[in-house]
């Protein structure tokens, strides 16, 4: 390996001429290219199918540059592997599978549902099938998957101003929206976990459930994943906040053993439940705590949109974005063009202009729009009678800023349905009505309150 790391050359002048001698010895503009570091170590079998974590002797090659490393896997033979790079991750590679994407298997048998000692399963599945890792290839179907999206509500101690801890803030509230991955914008069930009593809302699609305390609530919330079983589990900064919080919560009540979200659970094989990874960006370095949910795929949308375009943008080139192009509903009859918008590349540093659709900005605001749509509903049920009559029949008028995001009066009468009219001049309607009732105090004092 280091003879063919290290080139020659053939000396064409003084009393070597024609000796062969290394070029880095010969020249300041080439470096020695060390020899591998080669040891004999254990590793888990992986691809014989996990093998009851049997381990078996592979060689260990540590190469320093990038020529030792490849003139290694010239030289040397036998099945090779890249070093930090699991079997069966090389496996995925190798079949061009992607994470959460359909696969096609021949030659299956249907086996058993693993047990542990207590006899107890140890993969929350419906079945359990076997075959060679070669009779394993990627699939074209379109799989319509159950994506759950998550959310948390703490309530700080004392200053309601001060960010959560999870050492001493509970969680009060998680809100679980399901839907497929062919339909990402209508939700196909919605489940918000409450502690104490809650009254119902009225809203057939959204399931509001009561819990005597934390530990019941999140224990809940666990056995509804792995009830509805989704394919993936998703929030925004998850893995940023979200998920280090419930750690820190599940710890401190003492539930970490039984809290469990994976379709496999998480001591069958020594896996940890939560794992920390750090990553840097041109923003700066973090570091991710996320829960290790075998058999699910975790997303975080914060990283992922960071992933995408991997632009940073200010607050004027948002709210820019949010006005032009900004939408409540994937589908619009009258669409917004397209935008081009100009920021900082994170990965790079340099500046760079990207395109935005409505289409982007509608799934990114869909969290916020159904937050205004859930005060909506609750404001109607706390109309009193003849302010509900009143509404009935003129309907409800849109005002402020947020009155002009495109769909947003289209979608808020699917939810209500009730007439959704935006007000004319809708930026300065609020401040233009005040006025009116200034200069005829007398006139509307019924309608004021005090």
């Amino acid at each position: 390996v280091y003879e063919a790391s290290n080139k020659k050359w053939i000396q064409k002048f003084g009393p070597k001429k024609g000796q062969e001698e290394y070029a880095f010895k010969l020249s300041k503009n080439f470096s020695e290219n060390l020899p591998p570091k080669i040891s004999q170590v254990k590793k888990f079998d992986i691809m014989s199918g996990f093998n009851d974590l049997k381990q078996v002797s592979v060689w260990k090659v540590d190469c320093d540059t990038l020529a030792t490393f490849k003139a290694a896997k010239s030289v040397l033979k036998g099945v090779q592997y890249e070093s930090n790079l699991p079997p069966f991750l090389r496996f995925f590679h190798e079949k061009h599978i992607g994470p959460a994407s359909p696969l096609k298997f021949s030659k299956i048998k249907e086996v058993s549902i693993p047990c542990d000692e207590n006899g107890e399963e140890t993969y929350y599945v419906d079945a359990f099938y076997e075959c060679h890792y070669t009779n394993v290839e990627a699939c074209d179907a379109t799989i319509p998957l159950l994506v759950a999206s998550y959310d948390l509500e703490m309530c700080p101690a004392g200053d309601s101003n001060q960010f959560p801890v999870s050492s001493k803030d509970p969680i009060i509230q998680i809100g679980v929206s399901y839907r497929r991955s062919t339909d990402m914008i209508t939700p196909t069930a919605r489940t918000v976990f409450v502690l104490g009593e809650v009254a119902d809302s009225g809203d057939e699609t959204v399931e509001f459930v009561s819990c005597e305390n934390e530990t019941d609530m999140l224990l809940q919330f666990a056995e509804e994943i792995r009830t509805r079983n989704p394919d993936i589990l998703c929030g925004y900064n998850i893995f940023g906040f979200d998920d280090a919080y419930i750690e820190g919560r599940v710890t401190r009540l003492g539930i970490f053993d039984e809290f469990e979200l994976a379709r496999k659970k998480t001591d069958a094989w020594g896996d940890k439940k939560f794992e920390t990874k750090k990553t840097e960006l041109a923003a700066g370095k973090f570091d991710l705590r996320y829960l290790t949910i075998r058999g699910r795929l975790g997303v975080d949308l914060l990283l992922n949109m960071r992933r995408e375009h991997n632009l940073l943008i200010g607050e004027r080139s948002a709210e820019f974005i949010k006005i032009q192009v900004g939408a409540a509903l994937p589908d619009l009859d009258n669409p917004p063009a397209d935008i081009e918008i100009r920021g900082r590349d994170l990965m790079t540093g340099i500046p760079k202009e990207i395109k935005v659709t409505y289409s982007e900005i509608a799934y990114a605001l869909d969290k916020s729009i159904s937050k205004i749509e859930e005060a909506i509903m609750r404001a109607l049920e706390m109309s009193p009678p003849e302010l509900s009559a009143d509404i009935y029949e003129n309907g409800i008028y849109l005002t402020g800023g947020g009155a002009l995001l495109h769909g947003l009066d289209k979608r808020l009468a699917i939810k209500t349905k009730l007439p959704i009219h935006v007000a004319d001049d809708p930026l300065r309607a609020v401040v233009r009505g005040t006025g009116e009732i200034l200069k005829n105090i007398e006139k509307y004092r019924a309608v004021i309150i005090q």
